[in-house]
């Protein structure tokens, strides 16, 4: 047995190639001086052999994976579960159409019917700001104490105003109150004593108090979380005009039936896309093949949440895992840290190449506990 064990020199060569033979060999070098450091100094390992048993990490495939499924039913209604709209408030009919991106996020909402009766927490239009005098009279006779100003609106109430005259002229008019509601009022300026005539003004509105729509968009969808907006109503027809966007949410895309398996035991990281059109499964196929399944694995139809599809059934085939006595060359890794595939046989062939020249019995069996992962026993004198 040799004493030296891997070099940086060579750890850098293999790690350069292939980390996960560099794993194996550092794991089993681990290992091997825990079990010299713990023997006596009388012990076996200095009068004799010594083994240790070593589980590595190496993650093997092998059959027990799923290589077919068909579809022995396709069903009836199986519709994909998309997100719809609609809206809450004193207002009907007023319906919109999503834009969903595919990492399921709503990018755009569209008004597709405005509805009726929508309104706003606020004034429906603005308020006096300030009345301007476009013609201070013509006959010379208006007086404070006789003249009066009157303004009628389609909308608004509650403005007053006082008119100020001097040498018989109307110089001056003063909002006493501003009122709400105002869309288009007319200035009547009155003068009780009958003298004075002609005089003319004009109001000017404040904007419109934008108060608080009381249409909310509401978004249905089973899974879908986060998505807010904000809603804009015209005041004047009650129609739901705009949408806008505040947090596009996620997890909005549509949703199709899934694969769920049965008496799956070990088995892992099988997965499966499922084609609907008019409700009826027409294909299911395999993207991953996972590993670990035993034959009798069994494959069901899951509807989508919220979904009413039924009677759809499917036939799953499982190639048979041969796990007793299994030679480990004859499985294939395919190596998660690395940009390639490759035979685990030259993997394994390489970790042993490198402990024989260290003078050490090695050999590489599948780990019993797990299935699918590698186990080294390795002895020296």
């Amino acid at each position: 047995m040799s004493d030296s064990f891997l070099t940086a020199s060579e750890a850098s060569k293999i790690a350069s190639t292939n980390k996960i033979v560099l794993r194996e060999i550092n794991l089993i070098q681990e290992k091997i001086l825990d079990a010299v450091h713990n023997c006596s100094s009388d012990g076996i390992c200095l009068t004799g052999s010594l083994c240790t048993i070593v589980e590595g990490d190496t993650p093997m495939t092998y059959y027990g994976s799923v290589s077919g499924i068909t579809v022995t039913n396709g069903g009836t209604d199986y519709f994909p579960v998309v997100a719809t709209a609609s809206f809450t408030g004193s207002g009907t009919g007023a319906t919109a159409d999503l834009t969903v991106n595919e990492s399921g996020a709503i990018t755009d909402v569209t008004v597709t019917n405005g509805g009726t009766g929508y309104t706003t927490g606020g004034s429906p239009g603005g308020q006096i700001a300030s009345i301007t005098i476009t013609n201070p009279g013509t006959s010379g006779g208006y007086l404070t104490s006789t003249t009066s100003i009157v303004i009628t609106d389609p909308t608004g109430t509650g403005a007053t105003a006082t008119a100020t005259a001097e040498f018989g002229d109307i110089v001056s008019i003063t909002v006493d109150n501003p009122g709400s509601g105002y869309t288009d009022p007319t200035v009547t300026i009155v003068d009780s004593g009958g003298d004075g005539l002609g005089a003319t003004a004009e109001a000017v509105l404040t904007t419109a108090t934008p108060g608080t729509p009381d249409a909310e968009i509401v978004v249905s969808h089973p899974s879908g979380v986060d998505f807010e907006a904000t809603t804009q109503v015209d005041t004047g027809t009650g129609e739901i005009t705009g949408v806008t966007i505040v947090s596009s949410g996620s997890g909005y895309g549509p949703l199709l039936p899934t694969i769920s398996l049965a008496n799956a035991g070990n088995g892992q990281t099988a997965e499966f896309d499922v084609t609907v059109d008019a409700g009826v499964i027409t294909d299911v196929s395999i993207t991953e093949s996972g590993f670990s399944y035993p034959t009798d694995t069994t494959a069901t139809v899951t509807p989508a949440p919220t979904s009413s599809g039924t009677g759809a059934t499917v036939s799953l085939t499982v190639t048979e895992p041969p796990l007793a006595g299994v030679d480990p060359y004859n499985y294939y890794l395919y190596l998660n840290d690395q940009d390639t595939s490759c035979p685990v046989e030259k993997d394994i062939q390489h970790v042993i190449s490198y402990f024989r020249k260290k003078g050490y019995s090695i050999q590489a069996k599948i780990n019993p506990t797990t299935n699918t992962t590698i186990l080294w026993e390795i002895c020296w004198c």
